[in-house]
C-alpha cells in the first residue's frame, strides 16, 4: 500500500469514528505514553543492577530498595506501576512488600522473584495479587517478556480504571441532566395542563367576570408569581383599568387605572410584546406611586386578538427572582388564549344587553300596539252589531275585512309579544290540575269558523272521559288551536283535518294531522325557528310571523314535553306534541278517570 493509499485509509477510518470514540482513544494515548516507573526490591546488589539496566534500557524510571523496610517507605512516598520484589528478604519479606502495593494501588503490577526452594511463598504472593513469579537462576530473556506482560496488563487494567472513571463523570452529568429534564418537563406538563384547564373552563362559561377571575387564578399559577392584575382597555375613556386580581394583598394595591402614555404600567401594556420590569413604579388610581413594598420584578404581557387592544396582565414578584424566557413564552401562549377568552365574553355581554334592548322595545311596542288594535277591534264589533247599526251589504264586507285584519294583528302582536317572554325566559306558566280533553274540545270550537270558511271537516278522535294533567290550560289551548290553524290554512277545501289524542301511563300525547301537499325532509328543520316560513316569497298563500311553532315548542317544552313533525310529500303531515301527567314538583294528582261519556 503507497502513502497516499494509507493516507485516505486513515482518512476514512477518522471520519467513521464517532466523538466519544476519538475522546476514548486520547484518552487511552495518554495512558500508554505516560512514562512507567518501577521499583527493584532485592538484597542482592548485582540482580538489583541487572534489572535496573533492563528497565533503562527500555526507557522506564526504575529505583531500587535491598530491604523489605526501604520498600514499603518507598511504596508509601511513590506510585509505582510495577513492583519486582524478590520473595527472601532481610527483615520484612517480599509477601509482605506484595500486601503493601496492592493495599495502596490494586491496578500496581507485581513480579516475584524466588527460588526453588520457596515456589509455594511465591503462590501464596500470586493469591495475594502478584502478576507473575521469577525463579532463581532465571532467564533475563524470558524476564524481561514476562516483565513487557504484566507492564501491559498493568496499563490495561489503568486503562480500564480511568474508562471506568470517565464512565462514572458521563453518568453522573447524565444523571443529572435527567434530573434537570425532568424537571422542565414537569414544568412544562404542569403549564401545559394548567393552559388546558383554562381553555375548559373559558368554554364553559362565557360570563365576563368568571372569565377575568379565572385568567388572573391561572397566571398566577402558570408561573407561580405573587400577584396577577388583569387590566381591560375602555376605548371611551382611552385608559387601562384594573378588573379582576389575584394576590393583589401582596402588592399592596387593589386598584390601578392608567393612560397607555402615562406612567407603569401603561406605557408597557401600550407594547405589542411582553415585557420585564425590575422595581418599577406603579402608577396608582389617584395618580400616585405604589407604597414602598411594591414588586421587586414585573412582567407585563399586552393582549390583543385580530388588531384590537383588549387589555393586559401584569405579573409581579415581591423578590427581584427574573421572569426567564420561557416564563415569557408560556405568557405570550396564555395571553393569545386571554384575549380571544375575553373578547367573547365581551361580545356575549354586549350581546346580552342588546338581547335584553331588544324585549323591552318588542315588549313596548307590542303593548303600545296592542292598546289601540284592541279599541278598533271593539268599534268594528260595535258596528257589526245589527241590533245597533244596519250597515248595507257593501258596509257590511267592508267592516268583515276590516275585523279579518284586525283579528290578524292582535294575533300577530300577541305571538311576537310571547315570543318576546320566551326568548327572555319571562313567559309566564300557571300549572294547575286541567282536563285536557275538555281544553282540545275547546280548541276545536275556536277553531270552527275557520274551518268552515274553507269547507274544512275537522275530526276529533276524544275519549269519554276526563284525563286530568297538571300543566297550563291556556297555553295548551294556545297550541293546539295554534297546530289546527296551521293544518287549516295549508289544507286545501273539502279536505279534513284530524285531531288525535292518546293517554299513557305517565303522559298524554296529542296530534294533528292534515291533508296538505307535506313537507320535504330538508325542510323540516326549518319549521321550528323563528321566523322561518316554507314559502317565504312575496306572492306566499298563507302569511303569519313565523313564530307560532316556535311559540308551540317553547310553551311544550316548559311543560317538559316535546314536540315533533311527521311528514312525506303528497301524503300531508303530523304535527303532534307529548306532555307528563304531572309536572315536576307540582301539586295535585294528575289521573285518567272513567265517568260518564261526555257529549
Amino acid at each position: 500500500m503507497n502513502s497516499s493509499t494509507e493516507t485516505a485509509a486513515v482518512t476514512v477510518k477518522a471520519e467513521l469514528d464517532t466523538p466519544e470514540e476519538l475522546d476514548s482513544r486520547a484518552l487511552l494515548d495518554e495512558v500508554s505514553q505516560s512514562p512507567t516507573r518501577v521499583l527493584v526490591v532485592d538484597d542482592e546488589e548485582n540482580v538489583r543492577e541487572i534489572f535496573l539496566e533492563l528497565f533503562r534500557e527500555k526507557g522506564h524510571e526504575a529505583d531500587s530498595a535491598n530491604t523489605g523496610e526501604e520498600a514499603l517507605r518507598k511504596i508509601n512516598e511513590t506510585e509505582y506501576d510495577l513492583v519486582l520484589t524478590d520473595i527472601n528478604l532481610p527483615g520484612v519479606d517480599g509477601l509482605e512488600v506484595v500486601k503493601a502495593v496492592k493495599a495502596k494501588n490494586e491496578t500496581t503490577c507485581v513480579i516475584v522473584i524466588t527460588g526453588y526452594a520457596s515456589t509455594r511463598t511465591a503462590i501464596d504472593a500470586l493469591r495475594h495479587g502478584a502478576y507473575d513469579y521469577v525463579t532463581k537462576p532465571f532467564d533475563l530473556w524470558e524476564v524481561a517478556q514476562t516483565i513487557d506482560r504484566g507492564l501491559s496488563s498493568c496499563r490495561l487494567t489503568a486503562e480500564n480504571q480511568l474508562l471506568l472513571q470517565r464512565l462514572k463523570v458521563a453518568n453522573e452529568e447524565l444523571k443529572q441532566h435527567k434530573e434537570t429534564l425532568i424537571e422542565k418537563i414537569e414544568l412544562a406538563t404542569r403549564r401545559l395542563r394548567t393552559l388546558y384547564e383554562f381553555g375548559k373552563e373559558i368554554t364553559s362559561s362565557l360570563s365576563l367576570g368568571n372569565t377575568c377571575s379565572s385568567i388572573t387564578e391561572k397566571a398566577r399559577a402558570l408561573i407561580l408569581c405573587d400577584t396577577v392584575f388583569l387590566f381591560l382597555f375602555d376605548e371611551n375613556s382611552s385608559q387601562y383599568s384594573t378588573v379582576a386580581g389575584s394576590g393583589v394583598e401582596n402588592l399592596g394595591i387593589s386598584e390601578v387605572k392608567c393612560s397607555p402614555s402615562d406612567g407603569f404600567p401603561g406605557t408597557a401594556l401600550s407594547l405589542e410584546t411582553p415585557t420585564v420590569h425590575t422595581r418599577p413604579k406603579i402608577l396608582g388610581v389617584n395618580g400616585e406611586y405604589a407604597p414602598t413594598k411594591g414588586p421587586g420584578a414585573c412582567l407585563v404581557v399586552p393582549l390583543s386578538t385580530l388588531g384590537e387592544r383588549i387589555g393586559g396582565l401584569l405579573l409581579a414578584r415581591a423578590e427581584e427572582k427574573p421572569f426567564s424566557q420561557e416564563d415569557m413564552e408560556m405568557l405570550s401562549l396564555f395571553g393569545r388564549q386571554a384575549a380571544i377568552a375575553l373578547s367573547n365574553a365581551r361580545l356575549y355581554e354586549k350581546t346580552k344587553e342588546l338581547d335584553r334592548l331588544k324585549s323591552e322595545f318588542v315588549a313596548v311596542v307590542s303593548h303600545e300596539l296592542r292598546t289601540p288594535l284592541t279599541s278598533m277591534k271593539g268599534s268594528i264589533d260595535l258596528l257589526q252589531d245589527e241590533r245597533l247599526f244596519k250597515p248595507s251589504e257593501t258596509q257590511k264586507e267592508l267592516l268583515g275585512i276590516c275585523d279579518a285584519n284586525a283579528t290578524r294583528l292582535i294575533k300577530l302582536v300577541s305571538d311576537i309579544l310571547d315570543f318576546s317572554k320566551m326568548d327572555s325566559s319571562k313567559l309566564s306558566m300557571d300549572f294547575e290540575p286541567i282536563d285536557v280533553v275538555e281544553v282540545l274540545r275547546q280548541c276545536i270550537r275556536n277553531i270552527e269558523g275557520l274551518a268552515k270558511q274553507k269547507n274544512l271537516g275537522i275530526l276529533a278522535d276524544l275519549p269519554g272521559q276526563e284525563v286530568i294533567v297538571e300543566a297550563d290550560g291556556a297555553r295548551i289551548e294556545q297550541v293546539v288551536t295554534n297546530l289546527l290553524g296551521n293544518a287549516i290554512k295549508f289544507s286545501e277545501a273539502q279536505s279534513k283535518v284530524s285531531l288525535s289524542f292518546t293517554a299513557r301511563e305517565n303522559e298524554i300525547e296529542v296530534g294533528v294531522r292534515d291533508q296538505g301537499s307535506g313537507i320535504a325532509v330538508q325542510d323540516i328543520k326549518k319549521l321550528f325557528k323563528k321566523f322561518q316560513q316554507l314559502d317565504g316569497s312575496m306572492t306566499r298563500k298563507v302569511g303569519g310571523t313565523g313564530l307560532g311553532l316556535v311559540i308551540s315548542k317553547g310553551i311544550i317544552e316548559q311543560h317538559h314535553g316535546r314536540i315533533w313533525v311527521e311528514s312525506e310529500i303528497g301524503k300531508g303531515s303530523l304535527f303532534a306534541f307529548a306532555i307528563p301527567l304531572k309536572q315536576p314538583g307540582a301539586e295535585g294528582q294528575a289521573a285518567i278517570k272513567e265517568i260518564v261519556p261526555l257529549t
